[in-house]
């Protein structure tokens, strides 16, 4: 998986029981050891949550709303800077969409659209996993699925 992702290659989840089975499938971060949840809605708690989080080395799946998906990269990307991430949106539905890169990289993808819609399921992978020559250089929007939208959205 990831070097179908380093390439460029379109991965996209067959429809399942849930989102996190989905996401987890194409973020190729080890599913081993994860941690599935939602985070607090005020900001401070959010971020303190999300410090808790990033300190276990495993995959983190978070489920996260259009409202405050960018909240999330941008904090990620301030406490985690080097943890690379999957941003899922609408999967398994007509306008899929996968971001991969850092939480940097994809909150400024994200940022640059005149709107955000839909459900969002962010996989940021372990601390350890990310090796250079896995990871392509900017944000990799999952591309060649009939509907799909790419990272301009």
């Amino acid at each position: 998986m990831r070097a179908a992702l380093a390439r460029g290659v379109a991965v996209s989840p067959i429809p399942g029981p849930c989102a996190l089975a989905a996401a987890l499938s194409v973020s190729g971060f080890d599913a081993q050891r994860f941690s599935l949840g939602f985070l607090p809605r005020k900001p401070g708690r959010r971020r303190r949550a999300l410090e808790d989080a990033v300190a276990r080395d495993e995959t983190l799946v978070i489920y996260e709303s259009p409202y405050r998906v960018l909240d999330v990269l941008r904090i990620l990307a301030d406490i985690a800077p080097q943890r690379t991430v999957a941003v899922c949106r609408e999967l398994t539905k007509k306008f899929e969409e996968i971001l991969h890169g850092t939480a940097h990289e994809t909150a400024a993808a994200l940022a640059a659209r005149k709107e955000i819609l839909g459900e969002f399921v962010l996989v940021v992978g372990p601390q350890n996993q990310a090796s250079e020559e896995d990871q392509p250089d900017e944000p990799v929007a999952a591309k060649g699925k009939p509907g799909s939208h790419d990272a301009t959205g």
